[in-house]
This record gives structure tokens, sequence and C-alpha cells, in this order.
């Protein structure tokens, strides 16, 4: 994710179905970014701050929780469990976080309250 002025410009998930140079895993998805170049030509940008991940999405936090603790890097796997010990939880177990309180997944989790009995 490219922030420019506190507006979004990039949200790419890298992948092999994004980006065409093979070895782009082994080189930048494990790598700290230390320096970012800007060219003389380029008006708009003074600086690169990296975003960290703050949190779970808002709507989760109701039923969802995790025993990492934020903020926690963008690529980091969290995983998440129902915070009803009694409901049923539906969708990814895990989920990758991009920045922020985004977050990829295979499906999106919920959890489902079974009531009492």
């Amino acid at each position: 994710v490219i922030h420019c002025n506190e507006v979004e410009v990039v949200n790419t998930l890298m992948s092999d179905s994004t980006c065409s140079y093979s070895p782009w895993s082994t080189r930048w998805s494990s790598r700290e970014v230390a320096k970012i170049r800007f060219e003389s030509s380029d008006t708009a940008s003074d600086y690169y701050q990296p975003q960290e991940c703050t949190g779970l999405k808002a709507e989760w936090t109701s039923t969802i929780e995790t025993a990492d603790t934020f903020p926690v890097d963008p690529g980091t796997v969290v995983k998440i469990t129902c915070s009803d010990a009694g409901a049923l939880k539906r969708g990814s177990s895990e989920v990758t976080c991009t920045v922020r309180t985004d977050f990829t997944y295979s499906k999106e989790p919920f959890c489902l309250s079974l009531g009492k009995f």
C-alpha cells in the first residue's frame, strides 16, 4: 500500500499474478525497506513512512479476537478466534495484515453465536 499526502495511490498485494518479475518473493517479501530514492523530477513526494497494522477491523472487534499485540508489521499473519468460546467460527482462521486495519483472507471471518441452552 502506498499513500501520498494521506491519499492511497497504490494498493496491491504482491503475488505471482500481480508481479511478472519472477524472483519478486525472495527480493521483496522478506526485506525491510531501508531507503527509497525519489527522482529529481518527483515533486509530489517528500519522504517514505511505512504504515503499521494497528488492529482488527472495527466490524470484527465485537465478536473476533486475537492473541497478537498490535501494532504489527504489514504482512504479519494474525490468528483469530471467536470472543465467545461457545460461538462457531466461520471463514478464515488466519488473516494477513496489509495496512492499518485492512486484511487479506480467503474467506471473510465471522462468528455465529449458538445461543444459550
